[in-house]
This record gives structure tokens, C-alpha cells and sequence, in this order.
């Protein structure tokens, strides 16, 4: 089970693997904001999931 601090753990760490820098605190916020609507979206999918597939899943639908 994920839940949403390991969920914005893990988007944040494929975040920066993707390539994605930070250019300063509202940048940061920015990704966080974009992993909380997804995680309201799929509250239930991400909640079920393991933290492997939480991070296949931030991999497949994250764009940077």
C-alpha cells in the first residue's frame, strides 16, 4: 500500500531521473500540486499498489 507522502516521494524521484530540475520553492510546488491531483484521481489504484508499481505508474504518466 502507497500512501501519499510515499506517493509524492516517489513522483519527485522520477521526477529528477526523468531530467527534471527544480528552479527554485515554486518549482517544487508545482510537481507536488501536479502529484496531488493525480493522486486524487486515483486515490484507490495507488493506495492498492505496491511502492514498485506506484513508481511504474508515476514513470508511464509522467511527462517532464
Amino acid at each position: 500500500m502507497v500512501e501519499y507522502t510515499e506517493w509524492t516521494e516517489i513522483g519527485h524521484s522520477v521526477y529528477k531521473q526523468k531530467g527534471g530540475t527544480y528552479s527554485g520553492r515554486e518549482s517544487a510546488q508545482q510537481v507536488t500540486s501536479v502529484l496531488a491531483d493525480f493522486w486524487r484521481q486515483n486515490k484507490d489504484t495507488l493506495k492498492a499498489a505496491s511502492r514498485s508499481e506506484a513508481r511504474q505508474i508515476a514513470q508511464s504518466e509522467m511527462t517532464v
